[in-house]
């Protein structure tokens, strides 16, 4: 008896002991075979990734409480989502992965969908890619400066997208129906920053706010390149808002991007497809089959600022039913050459070429069917202190009030120009017109 009571004893506390080890072994994350961190949220609570390391989800999470669903506490994290989704409760304020003050964090390989904010919200140098962000009630993905976004798709989501800070790049991302709930972007990014080999498609606010709708918003020079913009549309009730295909600041280069098929419908809603600031460069872009049907509202298909170089562009075939157009409006000192400026019909005035300002070089641009219902079509046309400025070598046809207008202040010519039909107007002084032919 008493040797049996001591083999249970032993038994006994060498159970323990093995529970006891198992215990110790379980309070360690459990590693894959390359030395990531299986990870799998319960969706009741937030979980924290606290260390830095990589970590990998190892199935699909659907929350079932209004909160963030990872948190990273951490510098230099990496967090697979492996294939897998991570699903909101879609309402409240929760954001599907957040490491907003943060550096280093790298997201990729999944989908983020349904949260009440953001889907994924992180800090300065982020790297996000191969994610899928959809129906976030605020931004598809938000990050702070010099981060970079790679082959990511935003759909559905209330504001912006994809939305970074100053030096991010953004390349071969998709983002597509957002900007539901107001003023917002497909992409949004800051000063320094790339944006290039993009689609940004059927962006569009519907609401009764005095909002503006952006393809692709950015600040100062920056590089916008090889993007196509379609579809997007400000369709606000109200009376005000602009819709932009691509929106910039200063010094910066906005080439091969092509922006068509965007609409604005709001009664003073305007568009400018392309714009830029000064000391920027335009080039090889086209802007076509835009349109705008408010009663009150211009359409800008390719605007700069002062001293840009506006070059190979084809703007062709935009349209307002309502009031003005402008195919290239370029201010002062700028240079615009070698541009297709045609096809444009507004319910006033249209112009293929628009330029406000002295000493500007215009040269070798074709122009040619423009229309104005009311106040005529016009392939060039330079208004408003035309001194010093050079149009040589365009071609012009088919314009329904004038092929070349040099003014001297007035936007409109009152004299009778059945003389001239389609021909070459002179009003300025000290501008060298030479070499231009205006066929009717």
């Amino acid at each position: 008896m008493r040797n049996l009571n001591r083999k249970t004893v032993v038994e006994g506390k060498g159970l323990i002991l093995l529970f006891c080890l198992c215990l110790w072994i379980s309070a360690f994350p459990v590693y894959s075979g390359d030395g990531q961190i299986d990870i799998l949220p319960g969706g009741k609570v937030t979980f924290t990734i606290s260390k830095p390391g990589s970590y990998v989800l190892t199935d699909n999470v659907t929350m079932t409480a209004n909160l963030n669903c990872i948190q990273i506490t951490a510098d230099d994290v990496t967090l697979d989502l492996n294939g897998h989704t991570i699903k909101g409760t879609d309402d409240g304020s929760a954001v599907g992965i957040y490491g907003k003050d943060k550096f280093h964090i790298c997201v990729q390989n999944g989908r983020v969908e349904y949260f009440g904010s953001d889907g994924i919200r992180l800090g300065d140098q982020a790297h996000v890619k191969n994610v899928m962000l959809h129906k976030n009630d605020g931004n598809g993905l938000k990050l702070g400066g010099r981060g970079i976004v790679q082959n990511v798709i935003s759909t559905y989501n209330g504001k912006s997208g994809i939305y970074g800070g100053n030096s991010c790049l953004v390349e071969k991302c998709v983002s597509s129906r957002n900007c539901s709930l107001g003023e917002s972007a497909g992409i949004s990014v800051y000063d320094n920053s790339t944006v290039r080999d993009c689609i940004l498609r059927l962006n569009t606010y519907e609401g009764d706010q005095d909002v503006d709708v952006y393809g692709i918003s950015s600040e100062h020079t920056c590089l916008i390149e090889n993007n196509t913009i379609r579809e997007n549309k400000n369709n606000t009730t109200y009376d005000g808002g602009t819709i932009y295909g691509i929106y910039t600041i200063d010094n910066t280069i906005i080439r091969n991007n092509t922006c068509s098929d965007n609409t604005a419908s709001g009664a003073g809603t305007d568009m400018r497809v392309i714009k830029a600031g000064k000391h920027s460069t335009l080039s090889g872009n086209v802007c076509s089959m835009n349109s705008v049907t408010g009663e009150a509202a211009g359409l800008y298909a390719l605007e700069s600022g002062e001293k840009s170089i506006i070059m190979n562009n084809t703007v062709s075939d935009n349209s307002n039913v309502g009031n003005y157009i402008y195919g290239i409006y370029a201010r002062s000192d700028s240079i615009i050459r070698n541009n297709v400026a045609s096809g444009h019909t507004a319910k006033f005035s249209a112009y293929g070429i628009y330029v406000p300002g002295d000493g500007s070089r215009v040269e070798n641009n074709n122009c040619s069917g423009n229309v104005g219902t009311e106040y005529g079509g016009y392939g060039i046309y330079i208004v408003v202190a035309t001194d010093d400025c050079v149009v040589l070598r365009n071609h012009t046809r088919g314009n329904s009030k004038n092929g070349i207008y040099l003014g001297n202040g007035t936007q409109y010519c009152a004299e009778n120009m059945t003389a001239e039909p389609n021909g070459i107007k002179q009003d300025g002084s000290n501008s060298l017109l030479e070499n231009n032919i205006a066929i009717p």
